[in-house]
């Protein structure tokens, strides 16, 4: 996406705002959500999987949603997960997003965006009465069946178009 431009001094035409304003509102995108594990790779199978960003300039805000089917295998390990865009090499330090695990109960946790990788891992408590992060996966938080959902949210840097 062409991103609007305004320089110091320079007249701000209706044209001009309107090609921004087009910018703003321009509709969020799908990306096909790669997902893979750390031991043995999961299936998708009758499950979902949904990936959607926008873009703005060198930011990606990204939701990505996963709905365990009856046929989906979970496989083992921490999961791990596409982004549309490869992040910023150059960028200082992970980024934070949230995630959110949804079974039986809610578990709140975050997903980490490394500098430099076009993948990313989602984490939280792995128990109830543990206070240290696991990876998200196959077991942590608790045994995936039917209709159990993971709904991630991020927004991290990319490298200039």
């Amino acid at each position: 996406m062409a991103v609007t431009v305004f320089a110091a001094g320079q007249r701000i035409t209706a044209g001009g705002l309107n090609s921004l304003w087009n910018e703003i509102n321009a509709p969020w995108q799908t990306y096909v959500v790669a997902w893979t594990a750390a031991t043995t790779n999961p299936t998708l199978s009758n499950g979902t999987l949904i990936g959607r960003y926008k873009r703005f300039g060198t930011t990606v805000h990204l939701h990505v949603e996963l709905t365990i089917g009856s046929t989906t295998n979970v496989g083992s390990g921490a999961w791990i997960f596409s982004l549309p865009f490869p992040a910023e090499s150059g960028s200082i330090g992970s980024r934070i997003g949230d995630a959110h695990a949804l079974g039986a109960t809610r578990w709140e946790g975050q997903i980490v965006i490394s500098p430099g990788t076009g993948t990313f891992g989602a984490f939280t408590m792995a128990n109830s009465s543990t206070t240290t992060l696991s990876g998200i996966g196959g077991a942590v938080p608790f045994a995936w069946t039917t209709n159990n959902q993971l709904r991630m949210s991020a927004s991290y840097e990319v490298a200039p178009a």
